[in-house]
């Protein structure tokens, strides 16, 4: 974990903070995905920072494609506070789409018997 997180947690607290991240992760964070019929997997790592944990993990699991959302602040400022989305957009080994934080996206539905069906909107 990062030197800055252990700054701000206690070692005493990490098991119980662990646990409760995986039930999230597991529960209400990935609902939505797991609602619409999209198979996730969950992958709780430790690393260094934040962008070579991501991309360790992409390498490790053997991913397609990695998904990021943009945080919506300035170029300037993403290039000097060194955004994780900048870092692993410039290092990966495999295609990164980036999410603009305004996108709303295409609506998705589900049926069983049929192929998921896609309905665009406009923004």
């Amino acid at each position: 974990y990062s030197r800055e997180f252990a700054r701000d947690l206690p070692p005493s607290g990490l098991s119980s903070w662990r646990a409760r991240l995986r039930q999230e992760l597991h529960g209400p964070w990935t609902q939505e995905v797991r609602d619409a019929g999209v198979l996730c997997r969950c992958v709780l790592i430790e690393h260094e920072t934040v962008d070579r944990g991501l991309l360790q993990v992409a390498d490790q699991q053997g991913v397609e494609l990695i998904v990021l959302g943009a945080h919506g602040g300035s170029r300037f400022s993403h290039r000097l506070l060194g955004a994780v989305t900048y870092k692993v957009s410039h290092a990966a080994h495999r295609p990164v789409v980036i999410v603009p934080v305004d996108w709303t996206g295409p609506t998705v539905t589900v049926d069983d018997t049929r192929a998921p069906q896609v309905h665009e909107t406009s923004v």
